[in-house]
């Protein structure tokens, strides 16, 4: 009953937002549902399927409750200093423009809080933000070369907006860790045919990439979680 109950929920979303979390880890799925319970006085998986089919509030609710996420601008600070002093210098040394495609959410606006902004180097925030009140708010040069657009990472190949492929850096941290494997394997996949040969793939400190995308990527700066993809033999970064 509970199986076919949560099912239910999930045909919901989809139907009504047309997001797919069936490949979702599942005690991630149950634990967001329940922590729903007690907000919208209901006990059990069809009582909170009842209240959902009424209540598109509670949809939208419920799909913050799946996706919460905590980020801080250059969180886990190592592996940004390898992408500023080895990776970027590197990729910019080929020549040709750098195509750099980043995963995040409510950064269209370009104003943070202070807290979000902690592990910013104060030369990167006297240089490129303004403070305003209580917040920081990123510099119009920067938001200049940046384009956002909603992108599925299930379904998709490379984001509208990029056009083409041949990504030099895609950051993708803290996503797949809420996917089951198939479903991790299948993104990785993805972001290996759209990256350039050599191109760079940036995960969370808690991802890592499986023995099936072994063949894809390979390790470019051991315990960051920086990977490479596999194209030329003999290619150093540090060269």
């Amino acid at each position: 009953m509970e199986e076919d109950s949560l099912n239910k929920i999930l045909q919901h979303l989809k139907a009504k937002r047309s997001l797919d979390f069936s490949a979702y880890k599942i005690d991630t799925l149950k634990r967001r549902i329940e922590q729903r319970f007690p907000l919208t006085q209901t006990t059990s998986y069809k009582d909170y399927f009842d209240y959902l089919q009424s209540r598109d509030k509670e949809i939208d609710a419920l799909i913050e409750s799946i996706t919460i996420k905590v980020s801080h601008v250059f969180r886990g600070p190592i592996v940004f200093d390898v992408l500023d002093s080895f990776i970027l210098p590197h990729v910019i040394k080929q020549g040709g423009a750098v195509r750099v495609w980043c995963a995040i959410e409510k950064a269209q606006s370009g104003v943070y809080s202070d807290k979000v902004i902690q592990e910013v180097k104060k030369k990167y925030l006297d240089k490129y933000f303004t403070k305003k009140g209580q917040d920081y708010e990123v510099a119009d040069e920067i938001k200049a070369i940046v384009d956002f657009g909603y992108h599925d990472l299930v379904h998709g190949g490379s984001p509208a907006h990029g056009i083409f492929a041949d990504y030099n850096i895609i950051l993708c941290r803290n996503v797949l860790i809420y996917f089951q494997l198939e479903l991790q394997e299948r993104v990785i996949k993805n972001f290996a045919r759209i990256l350039k040969p050599e191109g760079i793939l940036v995960l969370g400190e808690a991802e890592s990439i499986s023995l099936s995308c072994a063949e894809d990527f390979e390790d470019a700066f051991p315990e960051t979680k920086i990977y490479k993809k596999r194209h030329v033999e003999g290619s150093n970064w540090m060269s």
